[in-house]
């Protein structure tokens, strides 16, 4: 960008001091990374920076797909006034409230207070944007507390490897329908693993399988040689857990060849 605005012709379209925007914070930015470049050439490099966002904004408002728009308004570098704008602008235009909302929400830029505002936004809007919270690895701890104390995305939370260890306990003891959930969440501690473990039936052992985060002495009986294993005769669960990183590499090899014989 340096070198194409310090050999560009300097034309009104090419540097305009007229634009309605506060550049102050773009400017800090660029002298933060080049100290060394002059303050015209920094304020020229400001304004065809904001001249080209501008557009990107202008052709936005005539793009079906938005999501372009929402990454934008996600994103922590885009400039506070352009977000600003196109917040609004995708707001009035009814462009799925949720969505913005959460790019708000998200963004580190955007203040605490507003932050919450959102996120409390997001969880009353629809159960579909409650379900994003809750699998979503940025999400804080405490709305996933909230989302699971209202019974809300309570799947999503038991899935999310960003779930802390004592929620993850929690819904072990009190909510026996989604031991499936954790036995999937690679987050899950060894511990539950292991009591999840105990008595399970054929679908929990699936989801056991594949998980990465299952110990070796879980795996073990499903690779004994015995005839009436019937856990190893499942072929689905069987090869789940040859391909499980914890599986001894020699002995799934090993009993892959006499499967494939």
């Amino acid at each position: 960008i340096i070198n194409y605005v310090s050999f560009m012709e300097e034309d009104d379209s090419d540097y305009d001091e007229e634009i309605d925007i506060d550049t102050s914070w773009l400017l800090e930015r660029w002298f933060e990374v080049f100290p060394e470049i002059s303050e015209d050439l920094a304020q020229r490099i400001t304004n065809k920076i904001l001249e080209i966002s501008e557009k990107i904004i202008i052709y936005l408002n005539f793009n079906i797909d938005n999501s372009i728009a929402v990454a934008l308004i996600s994103n922590p570098n885009f400039p506070i006034n352009l977000r600003e704008d196109l917040t609004n602008q995708l707001l009035n235009n009814d462009f799925g409230d949720g969505y913005v909302i959460l790019a708000l929400a998200y963004n580190p830029q955007v203040t605490q207070a507003k932050q919450i505002e959102c996120f409390q936004k997001a969880i009353a809007f629809h159960s579909s944007y409650a379900d994003l919270i809750a699998t979503d690895t940025r999400t804080p701890v405490i709305y996933l507390e909230q989302l699971l104390e209202r019974g809300i995305s309570e799947f999503g939370i038991a899935r999310n490897p960003a779930t802390p260890e004592y929620l993850l306990r929690k819904i072990a003891d009190e909510r026996k329908h989604l031991l499936g959930a954790l036995a999937s969440n690679p987050a899950t501690p060894k511990y539950l693993l292991r009591r999840i473990a105990r008595g399970c039936d054929e679908n929990l052992w699936e989801c056991l399988a594949q998980n990465p985060n299952t110990p070796l002495d879980l795996l073990l009986p499903f690779l004994n040689e015995e005839p009436e294993n019937k856990l190893r005769r499942l072929e689905s669960i069987f090869y789940s857990v040859i391909d499980n990183p914890n599986s001894p590499i020699l002995t799934s090899y090993r009993l892959l060849l006499e499967k494939e014989n």
